[in-house]
């Protein structure tokens, strides 16, 4: 004879509860049996069953974790805050505060004939209020004298001269 599912889950809960029922029953010998332990506290416990347990163990948990993000967020930003203030100090020291400006300065000629932009980029930089500076851009033009250009020839070598300007220049 065959049982269904139905019958033997039946079965099985119903084993269940008479075995819950006899260790819960009296001894049959009252002279053996233990007295109650006395009452600590007047105030009844909650009950403590696994649902209750296993929702406290995430709380905690929840807890924990919210502790430790919150510890690495602030040591996080701490960190942040430091380097940046490190970063600025260190570029303060390295790059003094410069300015690029335009201007119109010519530069001199070399000893080798190379244009010589130094004291042109400080000429600069003079007029707009700084102290020195460095040329970044640069503009080379040939100057003729007027006879040579009102004359409608090609200049002969040497005739004109190239002159090289400072346009702007970095400023400290």
């Amino acid at each position: 004879m065959r049982l269904g599912a139905g019958a033997l889950f039946g079965a099985g809960m119903l084993a269940f509860a008479f075995a819950a029922v006899a260790q819960n029953a009296p001894d049959a010998n009252p002279a053996q049996s233990t007295p109650p332990p006395p009452a600590q506290s007047t105030e009844p416990s909650p009950p403590r069953d696994l649902v209750d347990t296993v929702g406290r163990w995430f709380q905690d948990g929840r807890e924990k974790l919210d502790s430790h993000v919150k510890g690495a967020r602030e040591a996080w930003d701490e960190f942040h805050n430091k380097a940046r203030d490190n970063a600025k100090q260190a570029a303060g020291a390295l790059v003094p505060p410069s300015r690029i400006v335009d201007g119109n300065a010519r530069c001199a000629v070399a000893p080798n004939g190379a244009p010589d932009c130094a004291e042109a980029a400080n000429s600069v930089c003079a007029g707009k209020g700084f102290k020195a500076g460095q040329s970044v851009a640069t503009q080379t033009q040939e100057k003729c004298p007027a006879r040579v250009l009102l004359s409608g020839r090609s200049p002969a070598a040497g005739e004109c001269k190239v002159e090289t300007v400072v346009t702007r220049a970095v400023c400290q």
